[in-house]
């Protein structure tokens, strides 16, 4: 199973910006709001933004995920 906060933070350092060219649900996008990343998100299909704009909004910076949390 592909572990995205694992990827973020092997490959980027805290501050910098994350571009994720297919957001989908934002899981990305999520990721680096818990892990202290900024993210440039983008989506071509605007049905997704519904999805991704509460999921993001209730997340806050620096908050560690629990062991099988849902991102």
């Amino acid at each position: 199973r592909f572990r995205i906060r694992e990827l973020l933070e092997s490959s980027s350092r805290q501050g910098e910006t994350v571009l994720d060219l297919f957001a989908g649900v934002a899981s990305t996008g999520v990721v680096t709001v818990l892990c202290g990343r900024k993210s440039i998100l983008c989506e071509s299909d605007e049905r997704w933004i519904t999805v991704e704009l509460p999921r993001l909004s209730s997340r806050r910076p620096g908050r560690a995920l629990a062991s099988g949390e849902e991102v």
